[in-house]
């Protein structure tokens, strides 16, 4: 299917029989739908649209708008795209993703395309992208292909230049750009997986901070050999960095390291801050999906129904907050069908 093909309204509203919560399904199909992974957006800053992943196109996934009337429109269309590591620009206008070994936009309701960036090779996997809090710059990691090299770095959108800013042979993976400061980019090394047995080996040190400028590469909160460090994103202040310490519970630190502290017990597996910071939204390893207040000590259960496939991690639910936080997004399999689903949280996160 062609980029702009148009899909009508699949969005229907029911009761969650596990929570009780009033839940709106948007996607239904026997394709595999997908928000955005829980340290970006998946709206644009209006709310106008929410930009998702979709095979409705085939075995690739591509990105598509959904408006609020619940009409679809596909963005892209190729087979390098790689639409799970897309990123929305500051003003709403455009959507950045990697294609091959290109950097491009495109625009959300024209759908002109641009290439913002080629490589001389094809990166081997993106994590996703995210912005400079002034919307100038790209974070990007990967691997260089057929060597033991993982990069970090920046591309200036308006040069149209790529700054690497560190490599290593340890997997890079979550760079995200301080979200008040674009002189600080947070990483991840990345767990290996074992090439027999398929588990994840630990890694010693896995959060570390970096200038944009390269310098003061210093780790964020020392974990211990015991400990299970995953899941990490910047608080929105940009202070300090929210992460999962498995499965004891969410935790915080900030970014000089101090401060740490558990902010929810239980087995939480993604948490995602809300704008106000007084709010997270989490999922868990048994299919659930809560919105927590961090003040109150109470939580709330927006679905309890979901079949993990440990195996895939696009199929967990990863639930985010939408700019005015009124709104959490996640994918669910309640139906039987790998779905987007949006739940009304407004109330309860005043």
């Amino acid at each position: 299917m062609p980029k702009g093909k148009i899909f009508k309204p699949e969005k229907e509203t029911y009761v969650d029989e596990t929570s009780g919560s009033e839940i709106v399904r948007l996607t239904k199909g026997p394709w595999l739908d997908l928000n955005r992974y829980f340290v970006t957006c998946s709206w644009t800053p209006d709310e106008k649209y929410i930009i998702f992943c979709s095979t409705r196109d085939g075995e690739i996934l591509q990105l598509y708008r959904i408006d609020r009337d619940g009409e679809v429109v596909q963005l892209t269309e190729g087979p390098r795209v790689k639409a799970y590591s897309a990123c929305i620009s500051k003003d709403g206008r455009e959507v950045y993703f990697p294609d091959g070994n290109h950097i491009k936009s495109v625009n959300i309701e024209t759908l002109e395309e641009k290439t913002l960036y080629e490589f001389d090779f094809i990166p081997d996997g993106f994590s996703p992208l995210t912005l400079s809090p002034d919307g100038d710059w790209i974070s990007l990691d990967f691997k260089v292909p057929g060597k033991r090299e993982w990069r970090l770095g920046y591309l200036d959108i308006e040069k149209k230049n790529l700054n690497v800013i560190y490599a290593t042979d340890i997997i890079i993976d979550h760079s995200m750009f301080c979200p008040t400061n674009r002189n600080w980019i947070l990483y991840a090394h990345e767990c290996p997986i074992h090439p027999l047995t398929r588990e994840y080996l630990r890694v010693d040190q896995r959060m570390w901070l970096i200038k944009s400028d390269g310098s003061h590469i210093y780790p964020l909160y020392l974990s211990k050999i015991n400990e299970w460090i995953t899941h990490e994103m910047w608080s929105p202040d940009g202070n300090g960095v929210y992460f999962i310490n498995y499965p004891q519970g969410v935790c915080y630190v900030n970014k000089d390291n101090s401060g740490y502290r558990f902010v929810a017990k239980g087995s939480y597996w993604h948490p995602s801050v809300h704008p106000n910071n007084k709010y997270i939204t989490a999922d868990t390893q048994r299919g659930e999906v809560y919105v927590i207040s961090l003040e109150r000590n109470k939580r709330l259960l927006i679905t309890g129904g979901i079949k993990l496939y440990p195996s895939n991690y696009h199929k967990h639910p990863h639930p985010a907050f939408s700019p005015s936080g009124n709104y959490i997004i996640y994918w669910s399999n309640y139906f039987g069908t790998d779905d987007i689903h949006i739940a009304h949280v407004g109330e309860f996160c005043k």
